[in-house]
């Protein structure tokens, strides 16, 4: 069949039903033995080192996925976990007709950003190999037809994995450890064929994960999942000392986690050897999302509590800004910024904009201060301005104060935010998607439990202390709302006399003290 015909699969009835009547025979092969697919089909590049396509360790990955239903991965950085799942999700989805494929992550960025990616340049290369897939590609969906399709999802809610389908059907949890044990149940439910598949994937970074107890049961029971544990010390670019595959693990690489940790870290048996460290625990062990985490549809931010802004300053790494509103009771963290590659003018913009979108309509929210990690101050721009003044600059013509330098408190921030949250002082919005996933993966540091092990990506906890340390000034309700609260008789005259007793309440308490005296007082931290 030439590929001009074959082409016509791309909107039609899917790979499989366009190629059977020619590849019949083929289509079994592919069907049984993964790797035929992924030569014959997607005509994955092969490097002479390897004797084909694979690392060894991704051939007993997918070993693995043939032999048992509930497949667990855990790696150290840049093994490609990804890549293999991108081509196991393609011949799974492709080779079995009516089959559903489902991908998702502990965020929904993971899933955007780098498994579907993965997914379509294979999806590409196999077109330009000579056997397209056809079907329709989307950003996160590919469907061959309404009863045939793969597609991305979030983990927000277990409920999405709800539902029954009639053929096979595959799920993939990637970036594990921030994924809930009620996820992996509807997962398991949902799985529930003979020959479905679940595959679970993980750098092992939160010892104290729900992924973790369902690998390696704490009561010594018998695991439902084989495990499959990933070195970055085994990759071939490791082993050989030069890049067979590029954009994977390096000795340079791995030599950087031993200079900045050592090789007898946490740090290195999870980013290096794809183990679960035993040297480190929870930082914050109090966390709970049940009781930590609110709805932004349940609860109104008003504008008259303090509002500030607290930010972890990056640019390879990640920049991490929250904004924080206080009652006079609790803390909210009601919003995010996570960004990398974005210099400090751009930045200031984002948050400023983000802070006060109708500022330059006449209106817009005060804010008390703009909390900014002090390495911002220290360095200095093409410019001549430090980065600090840089942000501040543009941050300001969205009606923001001029970024101040944050608490360098580590360890007295961390004690705040453990009283906080033991005390429910603290709340995060449910759409804070990266600091609810860093909150229990935060690690106490084995050498100084009191402070927090510096990991990658920990920008979020970092400008999280710095906001709670920031002293929120007191909160004082409107005097309009201060009047209603008091004026709540329903007889005409009564209420008359409650609002003239209101009036000369406001009147003294204007001349000598304010009602928020009340409310002053900060309740934790110096």
């Amino acid at each position: 069949m030439p590929a001009a015909a074959l082409a016509k699969g791309a909107t039609g009835k899917g790979f499989k039903a366009e190629l059977e009547p020619v590849y019949g025979a083929d289509m079994d092969r592919w069907r049984e033995d993964p790797f035929l697919f992924f030569e014959e089909v997607l005509g994955l590049p092969k490097y002479a080192e390897l004797d084909g396509s694979l690392t060894s360790d991704q051939i007993r990955l997918v070993e693995a996925i043939l032999e048992h239903k509930h497949v667990a991965c855990t790696s150290g950085n840049g093994t490609g976990k990804s890549y293999i799942l991108a081509a196991i999700v393609l011949w799974f989805l492709a080779t079995n007709e009516h089959s559903m494929v489902i991908t998702t992550s502990a965020s929904w960025e993971h899933v955007e950003d780098v498994l579907w990616p993965e997914i379509r340049k294979m999806y590409y290369a196999a077109r330009d190999h000579g056997i397209p897939l056809g079907g329709k590609l989307l950003d996160t969906r590919l469907t061959f037809d309404e009863k045939w399709f793969g597609f991305g999802l979030s983990t927000d809610s277990a409920t999405r994995f709800q539902g029954k389908h009639a053929g096979r059907v595959l799920i993939v949890i990637d970036e594990a450890t921030g994924v809930k044990a009620e996820i992996f149940e509807a997962a398991n439910t949902m799985a529930n064929g003979e020959h479905d598949i679940v595959i679970a994937t993980a750098n092992p970074t939160d010892p104290s994960c729900d992924f973790k107890e369902l690998v390696e049961p704490s009561d010594g029971r018998a695991s439902l999942w084989h495990r499959v544990v990933i070195s970055a010390e085994d990759h071939p670019n490791v082993i050989y000392g030069k890049t067979i595959i590029p954009g994977a693990v390096t000795r340079t690489s791995i030599q950087e986690v031993v200079t900045q940790f050592g090789e007898d870290s946490p740090q290195y048996d999870a980013r290096v050897r794809g183990i679960w460290s035993k040297k480190a625990g929870r930082l914050f062990p109090d966390w709970n999302e049940v009781r930590h985490v609110y709805d932004p549809k349940e609860v109104a931010i008003q504008p008259w509590w303090t509002h500030w802004i607290a930010g972890d300053w990056g640019f390879a790494h990640n920049s991490a800004f929250f904004f924080f509103a206080w009652d006079g009771t609790t803390i909210y963290v009601y919003d995010e910024i996570v960004i990398n590659n974005v210099t400090a003018g751009p930045l200031g913009d984002m948050v400023g904009r983000r802070a006060n979108p109708a500022f330059g309509m006449g209106a817009g929210q005060e804010f008390m201060s703009v909390e900014l990690a002090h390495d911002a101050f220290g360095h200095m721009g093409e410019t001549g301005q430090t980065r600090a003044e840089m942000f501040s600059e543009a941050s300001m013509a969205h009606g923001l104060p001029a970024a101040t330098r944050a608490s360098t408190d580590r360890i007295g921030g961390f004690n705040l935010i453990t009283t906080l949250l033991r005390a429910d002082g603290l709340k995060v919005s449910k759409t804070c998607e990266h600091l609810k996933n860093k909150m229990p993966q935060a690690l106490r540091d084995p050498k100084k439990p009191e402070d927090a092990l510096k990991m990658e990506g920990d920008d979020e906890i970092d400008a999280l202390y710095k906001g709670v340390m920031a002293r929120p000034t007191p909160v004082e309700m409107p005097k309009e709302m201060r009047m209603a609260q008091r004026v709540t008789a329903i007889d005409p005259h009564d209420r008359a006399m409650q609002a003239r007793i209101a009036e000369s309440d406001e009147r003294r308490a204007g001349a000598g003290g304010s009602f928020a005296s009340m409310r002053r007082g900060w309740r934790g931290g110096n």
